[in-house]
Order: C-alpha cells, then structure tokens, then sequence
C-alpha cells in the first residue's frame, strides 16, 4: 500500500470515528438533556435505587452537619444547665438522620417531590414574566424584577 493511501485511510478512519462520537453524543444531548420528561424519568428511577438512596442520604447529612453547626445550634437552644449536652445531643442526632435520611428517600411524597424538582428545573428559564401584580405592565423581562413587583410565585 503506498504512502498516500495510508494516510487517506487514517483520515478516513479519524474522520469516521469524530462522526460517530458526535452523533452518540448529540443523541444523548437531545433525549436525556433536551427532553424534559425523559430527563425527569430517568432521574426518578436512580432515586428510585436503594444504593443511590443510602449514598445520597449519608451526603446529605455529611452536608447538613458540614455546614451547620449543630452543636452549637443546640447549645443556644438548650437550658443553661444542659448545654453540656449538645456535643453528645448532636452525635447522636447525627446517627438517627444517618439511619432516617435513606427511609425518608424512599417515601412516595419524596419520589414525587424529586420527580417534579427535577421536571421545574429542567424547564427552560422564562425570558418574560407575566405579572398581575404590576400596575404599569403585565409583561416584563426577568432581570426587572423587584421585591416590589412580582409573581406571587417569586416569594416561595
């Protein structure tokens, strides 16, 4: 085989190969990151799994007791004579959402909430907002709002 045709068939091969990633990848774009609902089933089955459910729940008490200082939140809350005990108090709050975090995930209410998180979340973000509250408008862009005028939703 010559020189020329070793090097066309690597292009070709090379070019055949950036095709092919490219249309597994713009497949996967438009049914998992462009279809909402697709997105939003796909995202209620991993839930749905108790292994995702006991790593989810130990992050979400890692997170909890990360950035919230528990003990201390209990000690301001508790008596004087037993803020000692918001140490041990906190330990062992810890272990209870430890053991709870992964039932309560599992929860219908929990699934459905999840479920329509994720669907609200993966709708696309309005450039406009209709507002009944506005005297002088009733559409105006999203970077006008104010605490003044705004959907009641916007309080939530």
């Amino acid at each position: 085989m010559t020189r020329g045709r070793r090097i066309a068939v690597a292009g070709v091969l090379v070019l055949a190969t950036v095709v092919l990633l490219v249309a597994v990848l713009s497949t996967w774009v438009k049914r998992q990151a462009l279809d909402t609902k697709n997105w939003t089933n796909t995202s209620a089955q991993i839930l749905e799994s108790k292994n995702v459910q006991a790593a989810l729940g130990a992050y979400l008490v890692n997170q909890l007791f990360t950035n919230v200082d528990v003990a201390g939140q209990l000690q301001q809350t508790l008596p004087s004579q037993f803020q000692a005990l918001a140490g041990p108090a906190a330990g062992g709050l810890r272990q209870i959402a430890d053991r709870a975090a992964p039932r309560l995930l599992a929860r219908p209410r929990v699934q459905d909430a999840w479920r329509l998180s994720n669907e609200n979340a993966h709708l696309p973000v309005p450039t406009e907002i209709p507002c009944s509250n506005c005297p002088s408008a009733t559409v105006f862009p999203v970077e006008s709002l104010t605490t003044t005028c705004a959907p009641s939703w916007m309080s939530l």
